[in-house]
């Protein structure tokens, strides 16, 4: 017996980078977290995912969409660059693409910043990031552009 699928949409402010994540956890359940790095705290990011996700990125202009890579270059943080938001995470291991969302991203998803655990990885081998990211990012990731849909 498969769980239901709770529905949980976001994206950019401007609405160039939407996003539909279904999750077997309902919005209130979420697991929520944060990282210590320098990058992630100059965002104020806090992230979401579950290996059992689907996650489908949705994108009106592709020339608005900017990656950055930091660190150990395993993982590629998007930006809108017409409203600045940073939206996600992804990382390809092995052809597959997995991804975690700032949940700053998310609408209507609300959540107390001071009760959110905050993760030390800094020290992690590029195997152990690698292999968690498998583990604990959403599993299934597609991409489409805005005429596609």
């Amino acid at each position: 017996m498969t769980e239901p699928m709770h529905l949980i949409e976001g994206g950019c402010h401007c609405g160039n980078i939407s996003l539909s994540y279904q999750t077997p956890r309902p919005p209130a359940e979420i697991s929520i977290r944060t990282c210590d790095c320098s990058f992630c705290t100059k965002q104020g990011a806090y992230y979401t995912s579950h290996p059992q996700g689907q996650l489908t990125i949705i994108i009106a202009d592709r020339e608005r969409v900017k990656k950055y890579r930091f660190a150990t270059l395993t993982a590629d943080a998007w930006f809108c660059t017409r409203c600045g938001t940073y939206v996600l995470m992804t990382a390809e291991i092995e052809n597959h693409l997995y991804a975690a969302l700032n949940v700053n991203c998310l609408n209507e998803l609300h959540f107390n910043r001071l009760t959110v655990p905050a993760l030390s990885l800094g020290e992690d081998s590029i195997e152990q990031r690698l292999s968690r990211r498998q583990k604990a990012w959403i599993g299934t990731v597609a991409i489409l552009d805005k005429t596609d849909e």
